[in-house]
């Protein structure tokens, strides 16, 4: 027996644009965000042939040789259009020297930038700055770790919870 589901329309368009706020204190939007994919791998015997690759391949993206496997390299790669991990990224895994690493799934992160809505730029702050932070050849390392809330954070008050994420 088939459901019959209606679903009513909203009465206006879904607003997906990140907001701040410009120095007079006026709400600003920007419709626009990067996203970073991060991958590892092992089975990498020396990273200077990736790094090789990756600068070939003309994709944006850093390389991490990861500190705790000695085989292992991480790639963070980052587009405005989530798009391009399929039809640019994905691509040069399946060429070498990529493809002949171990994929390690467990360690795959998706994420994109955002805004907390008192930024007065935010172009600087959702595309700019990302992208000189992890290309930043001074920072050598990284930690990379999923977010995970426990509802405790949205329980805090506007002004403390706006005080951590800066």
């Amino acid at each position: 027996m088939a459901l019959d589901i209606q679903r009513k329309k909203p009465d206006s368009p879904v607003d997906l644009t990140e907001k701040g706020r410009s120095p007079d204190g006026q709400v600003i939007s920007l419709d626009r965000r990067l996203f970073l994919q991060f991958m590892a791998f092992t089975g990498a015997g020396f990273p200077d042939a990736y790094a090789g690759a990756l600068e070939e391949s003309g994709l944006r993206g850093v390389l991490y040789e990861d500190l705790n496997d000695p085989h292992g390299i991480g790639l963070l790669t980052f587009a405005e259009d989530p798009e391009e991990f399929l039809s640019e990224v994905r691509p040069i895994f399946r060429a070498q020297p990529f493809a002949g690493l171990t994929f390690k799934p467990e360690l795959t992160m998706l994420g994109r930038t955002y805004a907390i809505g008192y930024e007065p730029d935010l172009v600087r702050v959702l595309i700019e700055r990302p992208i000189e932070r992890v290309t930043d050849p001074d920072l050598r390392w990284a930690v990379w770790y999923p977010v995970r809330r426990s509802g405790a954070f949205e329980r805090l008050p506007a002004d403390e919870q706006r005080s951590i994420l800066m």
